[in-house]
């Protein structure tokens, strides 16, 4: 494995689960902001940091850019963010131009005591070229730093990109996976789930300038997923008949009306939509509150059946307001 070089701007946070760029009906909420709208560095959000080994360079704010350029080139922000049950994305609008630009979830490597994970774009510096960047490219980074022992590679994956214009960067962890973004659109993926708390770092740790418009971390809170009455009919499937439709009559809590349930975002077992026709808004069971009933393909329903006498089905769907909902039934299947 190659060893990891820890020359760059590198920005970090914790996090927690969201999908880059939205998820239905999330409330983002801004964790940590900056623009870079100054005469100077705000040494009230970032740390400058100093490689024993490196020549000190003061990173430096003109004209509403960061500015990083020289060797061992580091700030980390002050606060750290952890995964508390949503996502967390760190995001930068970034101008690559050499070896060694680095930006996403880190600790600084002279304080990479383990456990600890790292997950970052970093441009690769070309062995024997004089520090010279593999220019059009970038690389999606992340590892692993026991207690004890060597540093584990989880993923090193070389992506396309124009370097000298800006790109928007966005490093998302969730509780099981970190994704990894360019302009909205996912380039790489890895399954891990480190919860520790991180900071944003922004890193240059060649010559070459980097130039950083704003970096931004912000958090995604999923919506709530209100709980219905479904009534799956028939309650017995006999496997050998010839019916065309199962029937599915959906009940929600008081609070909510069937009416706002948008049809087209119904699934049985994340995999049978419902059919758009025929639908109707009906007291099936006679205890004063209606639901909605809909139907699904009767074939593709008994695709989904093992050998099992008994099978869960589970129906999910959005309120037109993006408002989740989750209801379970369990019915008899005859072979």
């Amino acid at each position: 494995m190659k060893s990891l070089n820890w020359t760059t701007i590198c920005f970090i946070t914790v996090l927690s689960v969201f999908l880059w760029p939205s998820v239905s009906s999330a409330t983002e909420s801004i964790l940590f902001f900056d623009d870079f709208d100054g005469t100077a560095l705000d040494t009230s959000r970032w740390s400058v940091f100093v490689d024993e080994n490196g020549e000190y360079n003061w990173p430096y704010v003109a004209g509403g850019l960061l500015y990083s350029q020289g060797y061992h080139t580091r700030i980390d922000s002050i606060p750290t963010f952890a995964p508390i049950g949503q996502s967390v994305t760190a995001r930068a609008r970034i101008s690559l131009a050499g070896a060694d630009h680095k930006f996403g979830f880190a600790v600084n490597p002279n304080e990479r005591a383990g456990p600890v994970t790292g997950y970052y774009f970093d441009t690769e510096e070309l062995e024997n070229e004089g520090g010279r960047g593999r220019e059009g490219y970038v690389r999606a980074l992340a590892w692993f730093q026991p207690a004890v022992g060597s540093l584990v590679n989880l993923l090193d994956v070389e992506i396309p990109v124009t370097w000298y214009e800006f790109h928007e960067f966005a490093v998302e962890r969730t509780p099981s996976d970190v994704i990894f973004s360019i302009d909205a659109q996912e380039v790489a993926r890895v399954t891990d789930a480190f919860g520790g708390a991180l900071p944003v770092c922004v890193w240059n740790d060649r010559w070459d300038l980097m130039q950083t418009d704003w970096v931004e971390v912000a958090s995604v809170l999923e919506p709530p997923v209100i709980e219905a009455t479904v009534d799956i009919d028939p309650d017995t499937l006999n496997l050998k008949s010839k019916g065309k439709w199962i029937t599915c009559y959906i009940e929600l809590p008081e609070g909510y009306d069937v009416a706002d349930i948008d049809v087209s975002t119904i699934m049985l077992n994340d995999q049978v939509p419902a059919e758009s026709q025929p639908t109707g808004i009906l007291d099936h069971d006679g205890d004063g509150i209606v639901e909605l009933m809909v139907k699904f393909s009767r074939s593709a329903v008994q695709g989904l059946l093992g050998a099992a006498d008994e099978a869960e089905l589970t129906v999910t769907g959005e309120l037109s307001d993006g408002t989740l909902f989750e209801g379970t039934d369990t019915i008899r299947v005859v072979q």
